[in-house]
């Protein structure tokens, strides 16, 4: 999502195509033998590719497109990685184990698995990696920081898995007995659901908490209601077999195997209460900070008498634990307020976050409320940051923020002020733009050389506190 590339295995020509999701231009990257499965870690700009037959793992750097190899188990299958420790997790289905790469060194480690590992599952947010033993009716849960395991029972050949970091679910989707298996990442206590005839995808929206399965021989994809687990059918075309989510269009991709034709499904909350919380977007979705500045709106707008707003919660990446109240920054006691996030123990991990907010309005929403959680009054909305790490000078900043220091900072398009205001000046000393802490769009500058100056200029500060930056397109 970052560099915006696709990155597609080629079973039998032994490599990987690299698609430019901007312009759509392709590049052919080589792999090893019959490469299968790929997976990016946003945070490093590294990919893993399982070769099922070389019982290896090629590692793609993304910025050079040059590779290593890794070495696996036997018949390496299913990838997952976990960006905040950088550490990849890859299936054996025939040595019946995990290969654990530390992606900072490609040392590796194995962990034990039931029989026929295939596909597999992390949630960076508690750091447990779900394991679908195909052969066994069992998935091996991994303690990503002491590599214990423990193992679930779930339906008979369990294929994809598929995790809401949000509500720390996991969703199993087993082919054989026509359900889906839901665990609970708190306990490991299982749940079973009805899905359709030999389900094999499985997919998550974190955002409205739906899960959308794939049901091979029914034609059709289960809808599960993450917080009901109420279900629901909706048609695909001949054989859909795998399925992405795009959590910010809220939009369903299906591959349908035996039509050739991908069914898109568009999907909308069911119950809105007309208590809403919304989010100020950052450049690119995108922070280098462990805490940015978060802003946002809360308003009630449910009718024929509305109320005064109380509040908005405010969490990252988990929704069953205590809120923090953001700070309302305008429109206290009235229906529209502005609100900052209040970071309390929490911060952003690397990678793909969730930050999450719940309106109330200041009745509780006794009345109001459609079952979406008493007593939060409104719909929870769900922002997906990205946290990366800071990168001067390359092709991509564009995306990234870059921060300032005392040497010449080259930024492209969003420029960070870690602390006080300041001033923005052109190489003859004019102003052209004022600085707030936190994240600035200088998209619309002119390429060249630039001066920041924090405000108020201390006369004891001297030059030293004036940084150099260059602007580039």
């Amino acid at each position: 999502p970052v560099t915006n590339k696709i990155y597609v295995p080629n079973l039998s020509s032994y490599n990987v195509t690299v698609i430019d999701g901007t312009t759509n231009a392709t590049t052919t990257v080589p792999a090893g033998t019959n490469p299968c499965v790929a997976e990016v870690n946003a945070v490093t700009n590294k990919i893993y590719v399982s070769n099922q037959t070389g019982n290896n793992v090629t590692v793609i750097d993304g910025a050079t497109n040059a590779t290593t190899l890794v070495p696996t188990g036997t018949l390496p299958w299913g990838v997952a990685v976990n960006p905040v420790t950088n550490r990849i997790y890859v299936a054996n289905a025939n040595s019946n184990n995990v290969t654990v790469i530390d992606g900072a060194t490609n040392d590796t480690t194995s962990v034990p698995a039931c029989w026929n590992p295939e596909l597999l599952a992390a949630n960076p947010v508690t750091n447990r990696i779900y394991v679908a033993n195909w052969g066994d009716a069992k998935v091996t849960v991994i303690d990503g920081a002491t590599n214990d395991t423990a193992t679930v029972p779930v339906g008979t050949y369990p294929g994809r898995v598929a995790v809401n970091a949000v509500t720390n679910k996991i969703y199993v989707a087993n082919q054989n007995t026509d359900n889906v298996t839901v665990i609970d990442g708190a306990t490991n206590a299982a749940t079973t659901l009805a899905a359709g005839t030999s389900p094999h995808g499985v997919a998550v929206n974190p955002i409205t908490n739906k899960i959308y399965v794939t049901s091979y021989e029914s034609d059709d994809v289960t809808v599960i209601d993450g917080a009901t687990n109420a279900t629901t059918a909706v048609a695909a075309g001949v054989e859909p077999w795998g399925l992405a989510v795009n959590p910010v269009t809220n939009m369903v991709y299906v591959a349908n195997r035996g039509s050739n034709t991908v069914t898109v499904i568009t999907d909308a909350p069911v119950n809105d209460t007309k208590v809403r919380a919304s989010f100020d977007r950052l450049p690119g979705d995108t922070t280098a900070l462990a805490r940015p500045h978060l802003t946002g709106k809360g308003v009630n707008r449910s009718t024929p008498s509305r109320t005064a707003m109380m509040g908005v919660g405010n969490r990252v990446n988990v929704a069953q634990t205590a809120w923090d109240w953001a700070t309302v920054t305008s429109g206290a006691g009235t229906d529209s307020i502005s609100w900052s996030y209040t970071w309390s123990t929490d911060s952003l991990i690397m990678g793909e976050n969730f930050v999450c907010a719940v309106p109330l309005e200041d009745q509780a929403a006794s009345t109001n409320n459609l079952g979406l959680g008493s007593p939060f009054a409104g719909n929870i909305e769900v922002y997906p940051v990205y946290r990366m790490e800071s990168h001067v000078g390359v092709d991509d900043a564009a995306r990234v923020v870059a921060p300032m220091t005392k040497l010449p900072t080259i930024v492209r398009g969003v420029l960070f002020q870690p602390r006080d205001a300041g001033v923005l000046l052109d190489i003859s000393g004019r102003m052209v733009a004022r600085l707030h802490p936190g994240v600035n769009a200088v998209s619309d500058l002119a390429p060249g050389v630039y001066f920041v100056r924090p405000e108020p200029a201390a006369a004891d500060r001297g030059p030293s506190a004036v940084t150099k930056v260059v602007i580039q397109r």
